[in-house]
């Protein structure tokens, strides 16, 4: 490798790094705003659709995505 991919190579590491902590942040913010209703609600009905949406932001940071 020249030292010009290396430093390509290395800029996307670093990218990449920074948009998963990044997107860390912000599922972390994200199930911190939800928490507290999950637990103040009573509706059985209301509390299943905001698991299910904490689920999928779960799912979307930790499933990786499909580079082609």
């Amino acid at each position: 490798m020249n030292k010009s991919t290396e430093q390509e190579s290395l800029t996307k590491v670093v990218e990449t790094q920074k948009t998963r902590l990044g997107g860390l942040v912000a599922l972390l913010l994200l199930l911190a705003f939800f928490t507290p209703y999950v637990l103040k609600v009573s509706q059985i009905d209301i509390t299943v659709i905001l698991l299910g949406g904490m689920a999928l932001a779960l799912a979307d940071f930790f499933i990786p995505e499909k580079k082609d």
